[in-house]
């Protein structure tokens, strides 16, 4: 599919030296900014005349060769899950940009069909070991960690919730596995339950911003306080 007229801004994307470094995977023609990525930048591009998702976000090579193991279980359980492209050294990311296919689809109208299919990725697994970089939210949840559910370990998606589903003609896509990890599955599963999954969430933001982001732990845990009517600290 065809992306939209190269963005107005591109010249002045392609003067930061680190988006010089999508021209590593090929020849680099149309820039634009997306929106999402909780922790990472994200843009869309066209290299070599194909339509590409490109993210910056500094991952070592081991973690990302992690991501990649559990999309695979995630596409033996029925996903379309976009792998990264390497690069012609075998490397998963350039200055820290990795790039993987743009994926068309829309968003679901059930939500809950998917909750079989997510089940049957965490299934699969139970044995991947944890990624690296990214320990188990459960195990640093600090002030947090009450709201967080027992451990059953498993591979999580980690951000699961309607926009990171795409529907197409060869079925859900599941995309932006930045906060992937083992972790317990009730992280992916609470998305099904509305309050669980805002309570998992705030707690989820206030534990990973603690130490580099103490206003807004401070503002997941007042949120945290009225939601859940018991005191964090």
């Amino acid at each position: 599919e065809a992306l939209p007229p190269p963005d107005p801004l591109r010249g002045i994307y392609e003067k930061k030296k680190e988006l010089a470094q999508l021209s590593a995977w090929g020849a680099l023609d149309g820039v634009r900014p997306l929106t999402g990525g909780a922790r990472s930048r994200l843009v869309q591009c066209r290299i070599d005349g194909a339509a590409w998702v490109a993210r910056y976000q500094r991952e070592s090579e081991a973690s990302l060769r992690w991501v990649e193991q559990a999309k695979a279980l995630a596409r033996r359980a029925g996903f379309r899950v976009p792998p990264l492209r390497r690069l012609a050294s075998g490397a998963l990311s350039a200055g820290g940009w990795t790039l993987e296919p743009w994926l068309p689809g829309g968003a679901p109208t059930n939500w809950q069909l998917f909750k079989p299919v997510i089940t049957r990725f965490h299934n699969l697994s139970r044995r991947l070991p944890a990624r690296p970089g990214h320990p188990a939210m459960y195990r640093r949840g600090g002030r947090f960690a009450r709201f967080f559910p027992k451990p059953t370990l498993s591979a999580v998606h980690g951000d699961l919730h309607a926009g990171n589903v795409l529907v197409g003609p060869g079925g859900p896509a599941l995309i932006d596995w930045e906060e992937s990890r083992r972790d317990d599955p009730a992280f992916d599963l609470a998305a099904f339950r509305p309050k669980s999954a805002e309570v998992l969430h705030l707690a989820y933001e206030g534990a990973v911003c603690w130490q580099r982001e103490p206003a807004r732990a401070r503002q997941m845990a007042a949120r945290l306080r009225l939601l859940t009517a018991r005191p964090l600290c």
